[in-house]
Order: structure tokens, then C-alpha cells, then sequence
């Protein structure tokens, strides 16, 4: 039987991390009108705070605290110290923390989440097969083949979980770099090295509050309103930017204008002598005859 679906069934972790890297204000604007369902999930504070911080300068400095993608991040119970995927928390809670840890809690550091292998050796990190990978400067045809650097027949290889979509298993096609034994990683990470990767560069696998912004406070109240007033003083220097491109392209007219008259002084000029001539000529054929 077939299921009709539609943009209200989208879950709101989708949007958070797939929308808004690829999405603009406008557009997020735009799908926030399509029902009170996205309206009411594309109005949230964290969801404009995401938008906010992505059109901010930021940095990633030493006191960074990396916590992955989405799917592989984890928190940590400031008490008891228990661990749980921020997945799961969410499945279980029905809530949806991405950015900011639930009250109590705090994120794991993590190591760059490398990506996925295949019985193969291929290393896949792009987003078809994959979470988002911190590595996202090689692209996949340019590892694809490591079988040099980690042997396919290496049982050791085989180790740890696996991913599909319908869920997590203990066999399946693709295995997570970050479950291998050790060396089986390092292996991977020496590779990277020689390509000039040792950190990872997604500024959305860090701990938001860890990164460092040019001027800006993290706690607004309302960061629709403070995009928005964004907006507003871009908007007002394209304005003024506009304004004086016309008030030089007017004054480009106007001597475009005083140099037309020039040459039309020097038209009507011309043509004045061009009628004293023929005169004279005619003279001299009278003066012929």
C-alpha cells in the first residue's frame, strides 16, 4: 500500500543538519510558510541560532571541543557519568537536542570521525553512504582503493558496527573507521596526514559554545529577530552602496549629456558651413553662366 508523505513527516533532525548547510534564509523562510507544522519547527530558537552561526565568522582555536556529526555524537551525565548517543537520548526522551545537551549533561570529546569501510577497502565519506564525515577534503575517488594501506583479507578489519538504513547491526556492508583496532586506524590517519589532514574543519562537528566568534554574544533570546535585524543593516549597506553607484552614474551621464551638446554645438557648426559652401558653389555656377 502505498503511504503519502509530505514535508511535515520530515523529521526535525533532518532539517536541522541537512537543511540549513544547503538551504538559504529566503528558503528556510519560504518552507516556513507551508504549514503550521514547519512553522512551528522552523521557528525554534536552536534552528535560527544554527543559521545565525552559520553566516558569523568563526574559528576553530585550541579550547574547540570536536563532538562529531550528528548521528556519532554523544553526551555525558554530569553526575553519574553515563554515556548514551544523542540519538538514542532523543529516540528514548522523544526530544530533539542536536547542538545543545539536554539539562545535566555535557558532549564527549570525540576523535574526527574518519568515515566509513567497506569489505572492499574503500573508504566512503560522502554523505550518500555515510553520516557526514569530518574529512572533507579528499574526495572519495581519491581514496577509493586503500587496499595498501589496510589489507581486505585482515580479519581485524572486520570488527566493530556496522551501519545500514534500516539501523545498526553487527554485520553488514559498511563498518565504521572509528570502531577498528587501533592500528587499523592509525593506518588511515598516517594517510590523512600525508595529505596535510590532521584536524577536522567541520565547524558543525564542534561544541558551538567552544568556537570562537567575532563579536558575538551566544545567549540571544531571539536569534530569528537578530538575523533579521542582520538582514536589515546588510540590506541597508547595499543601499547605500546602490545609491552611490547611481549618484556616480548619474554624474556620468550628465557629462555624457554637456559632451552631446558639445558635439552638437559642433554638428550645427558643421552644418553651417557645409550650407555657406553649397552657396558659394552655387554663386560660381552662376557666375559661369
Amino acid at each position: 500500500m502505498m503511504v503519502n508523505k509530505s514535508l511535515n513527516d520530515v523529521p526535525y533532525e533532518i532539517y536541522f543538519e541537512n537543511f540549513i548547510p544547503v538551504l538559504g534564509i529566503k528558503e528556510i523562510g519560504i518552507l516556513s510558510m507551508v504549514s503550521p507544522t514547519l512553522n512551528s519547527m522552523l521557528s525554534k530558537n536552536e534552528f535560527w541560532k544554527k543559521l545565525f552561526l552559520k553566516i558569523a565568522k568563526k574559528r576553530i582555536v585550541n579550547k574547540s571541543v570536536h563532538i562529531g556529526p550528528y548521528l556519532v555524537r554523544k553526551i555525558k551525565h554530569k553526575q553519574n557519568g553515563s554515556i548514551i548517543y544523542l540519538t538514542e537520548y532523543n529516540r528514548i526522551n522523544k526530544t530533539n537536542y542536536i547542538d545543545i545537551v539536554p539539562e545535566g549533561y555535557e558532549f564527549v570529546k570525540t576523535d574526527m570521525f574518519l568515515g566509513l569501510l567497506s569489505p572492499k577497502s574503500d573508504i566512503l565519506i560522502d554523505s550518500v553512504h555515510s553520516p557526514p564525515s569530518c574529512i572533507n577534503k579528499v574526495r572519495c575517488r581519491e581514496v577509493l582503493g586503500l587496499t595498501s594501506i589496510i589489507d581486505r583479507n585482515d580479519p581485524s578489519v572486520q570488527y566493530g558496527f556496522s551501519h545500514n538504513w534500516w539501523g545498526w547491526g553487527s554485520g553488514g556492508e559498511y563498518y565504521y573507521l572509528n570502531n577498528h583496532p587501533p592500528e587499523i586506524k592509525q593506518r588511515y590517519v598516517d594517510y590523512l596526514k600525508n595529505k596535510g589532514i590532521t584536524t577536522c574543519s567541520c565547524f558543525d562537528h564542534y561544541d558551538q559554545t567552544t568556537l570562537y566568534y567575532d563579536g558575538v554574544y551566544l545567549d540571544f533570546k531571539d536569534f530569528k529577530k537578530r538575523i533579521i535585524k542582520k538582514l536589515i543593516t546588510e540590506n541597508n549597506k547595499k543601499i547605500k552602496s546602490s545609491e552611490g553607484k547611481l549618484d556616480k552614474k548619474r554624474l556620468q551621464i550628465e557629462r555624457v549629456k554637456n559632451k552631446l551638446k558639445e558635439v552638437e554645438k559642433e554638428e550645427n557648426k558643421l552644418l553651417e558651413d557645409v550650407d555657406k559652401h553649397k552657396r558659394l558653389e552655387n554663386k560660381f555656377k552662376d557666375a559661369l553662366k
